[in-house]
Formats: structure tokens, sequence, C-alpha cells
């Protein structure tokens, strides 16, 4: 197992939706009110004690192994490949600003309709907005398994097309989607290309040789089988 490092930086704004807001009255929950929006919002914040966001690197993880959907690596599936072989080092990636690096506290309020899953009715549902965000994650790669270029590879198909967090672009949305780059030199972990193995070039037999008996006796076998078609 191998410690690695990436930069996850999000080319589109995220939604966060904390389980933790699950406990949140439903009078919170139904009006629509500024003073309840914020409420709202705050109770599906992923923040530390600090007050520093952060998204869950589980997210991630699903977001690479659900990258992998389609796609074969050898024998295995990528999926199950990158399921078997990326493990994240922590539980938590902190968010930073892509730019400045400075840690992100703050966020909007992004308010608008939603369906309840429970009674499939309309409601009015407000959640954290990150508009620009990056962070770092640590992951245990399993070289015999798979190599970092290919993580790299299927983890930015992950976020091209899974993306991470509420309402991300696997879900329809527009949110969520990022890029990951390797904090290490990828090209340290690529195999050297095994020279291919070249075929023999045989040379051209004349009937001379076969009756001096020069040649060897697969040639031999192969000039009469030849001969004998030819006759029939």
């Amino acid at each position: 197992m191998e410690r690695l490092e990436f930069r996850i930086v999000g080319t589109l704004p995220i939604l966060m939706n904390n389980p933790a807001s699950m406990d949140l009255s439903d009078k919170v929950k139904a009006k629509a009110t500024t003073k309840n929006a914020t409420a709202q919002a705050a109770a599906k914040a992923y923040a530390l004690p600090s007050g520093q966001l952060y998204i869950p690197s589980a997210a991630f993880r699903r977001s690479l192994v659900d990258g992998g959907v389609g796609r074969k690596m050898g024998r295995m599936t990528a999926r199950n490949t990158m399921k078997a072989s990326v493990f994240p080092l922590e539980d938590f990636c902190a968010l930073v600003h892509p730019k400045t690096g400075k840690p992100i506290t703050k966020y909007e309020v992004s308010t608008m309709r939603a369906v309840n899953p429970s009674t499939k009715g309309a409601v009015s549902c407000s959640r954290p907005l990150i508009r620009e965000w990056s962070c770092i994650m640590a992951v245990e790669v399993d070289l015999e398994l798979v190599s970092p270029r290919n993580v790299l590879e299927i983890w930015n198909l992950g976020g091209k097309i899974i993306g991470v967090m509420d309402f991300r672009i696997e879900k329809g949305g527009p949110y969520g989607r990022y890029y990951v780059e390797p904090l290490f030199d990828i090209a340290d972990y690529d195999d050297e290309a095994a020279p291919q193995p070249k075929k023999e070039q045989r040379q051209p037999v004349s009937r001379g040789q076969l009756k001096r008996g020069i040649v060897d006796h697969e040639t031999t076998k192969k000039l009469k089988k030849g001969r004998t078609k030819s006759a029939v």
C-alpha cells in the first residue's frame, strides 16, 4: 500500500446537505422565511469545530468508484478495482479557497424548490452553497492492483460525470463537478514498457536446399504439404 495525496479543485459550486439536518424540527423545514432558511442551511453544513467547512472523504471515494462503471481494467471492472484498491486515510477533506489557500468558513444560502421524499409534495429547501472550493485528500493505494495513473484517470472521470455532494451531476443537477491532480510525480510510478517479442523471420527455402538436407525438419514438412495440396 502506498500513501498518495491528490488535490481536488471544484469547477462547479457545491451544495451541502448534512444528514444531521434530519433532526431539524418540521416547523423550520416547512417555513421559508429568511430566518428559517438560514437555520436550515446552518444545520445542513459540514463544519469542523473550528468553523472550517469540509466534505466527507467517503463522498469523493464514491465518486471515484462510480466513475469506473462500464470500464474494464484487465479482468476486473474499473469500479471493482477502485473499490478494492483506494482507501481514504482521513474521514474528511477540509475546504480551502483554490486561489488563496485560505480555509473556507462562509457560504451562501441557496433556497430552491424540492420534493419531500416521504409525501412527494413540494417544499422549500435551503442549503449551504460554496462557489469556489478545493481540498487535499490523502489515500492509500494498492499498487499491486492499480497504478496511480489509472486512479487519476478514473477519478477525473468520476469528477466529470458523477460529481460530489447534493444535486450533483449524477443526479441531473449543475453542482459538484471537479478535477483531480496529483501532489507527487506520477511518472515515478509508471512501469517501463516491456520489450515486445519479435517474430522469427524465416528465410525463403529453395528446392535445392531441401534436396541437400540443409533445411530443418519442420520446414521440410511444410514444403511437402504444400506440394501435396498443389497436386490435388
